[in-house]
């Protein structure tokens, strides 16, 4: 998680929950299926960063959110056939699910500084 962090310069509270779950898919892959440790250029090979931004109302602007706003996708063609990775049915609608997001203490300094930045420039390294 430090690693993407720093890759595309967000904070642990910018990651979305299918972001969440999309890294430990990823971590899951390496270690129990292919048996490996987990593999960043094969990471960069199949993952993309994207921003979400919240729809701005009448003026149609479209606003940085401060949290979930980094989601992490497999880039085009990775999923299809032939398949280059594993399906992943992940959910489209986490409703709320920032009422309910917590933050964790960063007692040993290992993740970036919590600063409550908004994201407005596109991650995708």
């Amino acid at each position: 998680m430090r690693a993407l962090c720093h890759h595309y310069g967000v904070e642990l509270q910018h990651f979305s929950p299918n972001a969440i779950t999309a890294a430990a898919i990823f971590a899951v892959v390496c270690e129990g299926y292919l048996g490996i440790m987990l593999h960043w250029d094969l990471w960069l090979h199949l993952y993309r960063g994207e921003l979400f931004h919240a729809p701005g109302g009448a003026t149609g602007v479209r606003k940085p959110v401060r949290a979930g706003c980094l989601n992490l996708v497999l880039k085009t063609g990775k999923a299809e056939e032939p398949r280059e990775y594993i399906p992943v049915g992940l959910t489209s609608n986490h409703t709320q699910w920032d009422s309910q997001w917590f933050y964790l203490r960063n007692d040993d300094d290992l993740f970036p500084d919590f600063t409550e930045r908004l994201i407005s420039n596109r991650p995708d390294h």
